[in-house]
């Protein structure tokens, strides 16, 4: 007689590849629906919140811990990425250097110093890799984008170009071709009310110049504050966010208006939309009141009644606060393809929730991650990310993926 686990998931292979809605599946039983249509050349995946999804978890204690010794400690950790081969890196924007490390926490080589010279660093803003050999440290002082193999040699050093006298730009990943891919803000327009930023999607070939446009995308959430200094655009305190992230030559941007992720092609197409069900999270008066505390406390330093913390419990309390928070707040995407999407946290302290998607744009699984981690990027079968303790002393934790 056939196996009946087989024959399940037989069928469930041929409703996948024939019909619709699709129907995502595991050995024994039929999860969810959801329901795929084509819109001019987009994919658009509508996925219903379900109870039902697999529960995916990590180790219970870290498989390795790195900085917590006083001789591998950091300052302030911007960026950790775990590459093909195991070697993890890791930027520290204190110390304005990027150290790597082998899989077994054996300390390799550390890249950069103080400075504006070759190989120095006046900030580390921001790093990228390609998931494979290769990082890029982004300066946002000196505008300028380094590239170091993952032996610890620096390819080469490129200033990125702007495009307008007030633009930020930021690096965030790079594509097959070796283009990188930056979000713009020039910061052309003053307003009254919350507002959007407007970015804009753009490539960079080898030398740093602005190779293509890939699209126009709302930014953070921004309200411009008028006080006797003048106008100071400000954040939105539990606004939404845009996050950018770039892999293969798959440019996925979540600007969480709703729960929806666009996924764009090299040349700027919008290719693909993510979708899930979700009901609008109000946004807790207790929040709002624990926010303005934490800002009025910034204040506590013997300055002056005009010192900076009166100015930023002023500013808390003039700002506008949203009725819901936004659907989530951050994005990463593992080496398989898949979307991790972590729900809206209003205490960073807490246990962080996580919906994962496949690459295909269903959902597969839900993971919750321990209180004071920060998952930065996840390979086959590991979270890397940063570890903050309750006096906010950051160290690099590696954990193992369990899919079972």
């Amino acid at each position: 007689m056939e196996n009946p686990r087989n024959y399940r998931a037989i069928r469930c292979a041929a409703l996948l590849a024939t019909t619709l809605p699709l129907v995502s599946c595991d050995q024994s039983a039929v999860l969810q629906t959801a329901t795929i249509r084509d819109s001019l050349g987009v994919t658009i995946v509508d996925n219903p919140r379900s109870e039902n999804l697999s529960t995916w978890r990590v180790s219970e204690t870290p498989v390795l811990i790195i900085g917590e010794e006083d001789d591998a400690s950091f300052g302030d950790i911007v960026g950790v990425t775990r590459l093909e081969d195991g070697t993890i890196v890791v930027a520290d924007a204190f110390a304005r250097h990027v150290r790597l490390f082998s899989a077994n926490g054996t300390e390799l080589a550390t890249v950069g110093r103080r400075g504006s010279g070759p190989g120095e660093f006046e900030t580390i803003a921001k790093m990228i890799d390609n998931g494979v050999d290769r990082i890029g440290v982004f300066d946002s002082r000196l505008l300028r984008l380094t590239t170091i193999e993952r032996d610890g040699t620096q390819r080469n050093s490129v200033p990125m170009e702007i495009i307008s006298a007030r633009d930020r730009v930021v690096p965030v990943g790079w594509l097959t071709d070796g283009n990188v891919v930056a979000t713009h803000n020039p910061r052309d327009s003053i307003r009254r009310d919350r507002y959007r930023q407007r970015l804009e999607l753009l490539t960079h070939d080898t030398t740093g110049a602005v190779h293509d446009s890939l699209a126009t995308i709302p930014g953070t959430q921004m309200w411009d504050w008028e006080w006797e200094m003048g106008v100071t655009p400000a954040m939105v305190p539990f606004g939404r966010m845009t996050i950018v992230r770039v892999r293969d030559n798959s440019v996925y941007v979540a600007a969480n208006d709703g729960y929806r992720i666009d996924r764009y092609n090299e040349t700027g197409q919008l290719v693909g939309v993510i979708k899930l069900t979700t009901k609008p999270t109000s946004l807790p008066a207790r929040a709002i009141e624990t926010h303005k505390a934490a800002e009025r406390a910034k204040g506590t330093s013997g300055l002056d009644s005009k010192g900076p913390g009166e100015i930023f419990g002023r500013l808390a309390d003039d700002a506008p606060y949203p009725e819901f928070v936004p659907a989530y707040d951050d994005l990463l995407v593992d080496t398989r393809g898949r979307l991790w999407v972590r729900d809206f946290r209003i205490d960073k302290s807490a246990t962080s929730h996580y919906t994962v998607f496949e690459r295909n744009g269903i959902t597969t699984a839900a993971i919750a991650m321990p209180g004071g981690f920060e998952p930065t990027d996840i390979d086959d079968g590991f979270i890397v990310g940063i570890w903050k303790d309750e006096f906010d002393i950051e160290s690099v934790r590696v954990y193992t993926l369990h899919t079972n």
